[in-house]
C-alpha cells in the first residue's frame, strides 16, 4: 500500500485532509514519482529516448537493434 494515491485517499478518508487536498497531494507525489524514475533511467546509457511524434526513427531503431 505504498503506491501512489493509497495513502492520501487513506488520509481523505480517515478525515485528516478534504477532497481537494488529497487530489493535490496525489498529483504533488505522482510528478516526485515520475521524476525518479526518469532520472534512474538516464543513469543507464543503454536507453534511448523518443519523442512519440517520431514514429519512423522509432521504427527505425528498432529495426536496427532486433535481432531475429
Amino acid at each position: 500500500l505504498q503506491t501512489v494515491g493509497y495513502k492520501e485517499l487513506f488520509a481523505y478518508y480517515d478525515g485528516d485532509w478534504d477532497l481537494e487536498t488529497a487530489i493535490e497531494e496525489i498529483k504533488k507525489n505522482t510528478r516526485r514519482y515520475a521524476k525518479r524514475q526518469m532520472t534512474w533511467f538516464r543513469r543507464d546509457t543503454q536507453n534511448v529516448f523518443f519523442n512519440p511524434d517520431k514514429t519512423p526513427e522509432i521504427i527505425a531503431f528498432v529495426e536496427k537493434n532486433t535481432k531475429n
